[in-house]
């Protein structure tokens, strides 16, 4: 991973497949992270750690596309 742990990553940063915004930190687990995307159509997705390519200032940026995150869908609070 980049320069951060997932310990660092914090709920609410914007998170980022390439240059497409996919969502916000909802959780961090213990070996990936929680994205979530949308307020009443709210959708979930579950991110393994070794997706995450750098996570500072408040942004995580994956290594993966939009399509292959939006493939981890989970039902919210999962």
């Amino acid at each position: 991973m980049g320069s951060a742990t997932l310990e660092d990553i914090q709920k609410g940063w914007k998170v980022f497949a390439g240059a497409e915004e996919v969502g916000e930190v909802a959780d961090v687990e213990e070996h990936a992270i929680s994205v979530r995307r949308g307020t009443i159509l709210r959708r979930e997705f579950r991110v393994p750690e070794e997706y995450v390519t750098e996570a500072m200032d408040g942004v995580v940026d994956l290594s993966i596309d939009r399509d292959t995150v939006e493939s981890m869908e989970v039902e919210p609070g999962r």
